[in-house]
């Protein structure tokens, strides 16, 4: 392998560990793109409500309707008022968020050991 392409393995597989480090200690690089992802339907349905018990603005929901095809219950009748904030972003958390950071960090680590590890002397004969 020559010896550009060895420290720009070294090089790439060091950035790619460090990025991957920031993410499972706090994401102090930003968010990476496996962090979260975007909301089923029925999980769409459920952030007003988590939503407004978290801004304190819930209440006992009127009647309620169930959306076909699932067992989802949503309220007829919108339960908070206009002036609350934005809604929030419609992605969740993935479950196995921290296990791909992980794996970023050891991929990270192996092409950087790839690279960094020492070569053969060619011994020319004759």
């Amino acid at each position: 392998m020559r010896t550009a392409v060895r420290v720009g393995l070294v090089v790439l597989g060091a950035a790619t560990a460090v990025y991957g480090a920031a993410s499972l200690t706090g994401g102090w690089l930003g968010a990476p793109p496996w962090w979260d992802r975007p909301a089923t339907q029925a999980e769409e349905w459920d952030l007003p409500t988590r939503w407004a018990i978290e801004v304190g603005t819930s209440r006992e929901p009127g009647p309620m309707a169930t959306l076909p095809g699932t067992d989802v219950q949503i309220p007829l009748e919108r339960p908070f008022p206009k002036d609350l904030p934005p809604r929030p972003s419609l992605r969740v958390a993935r479950e196995d968020r921290e296990a791909m950071s992980a794996a970023v960090v050891g991929l990270g680590l192996a092409a950087a050991t790839i690279g960094a590890w020492p070569r053969r002397r060619r011994v020319n004969v004759g």
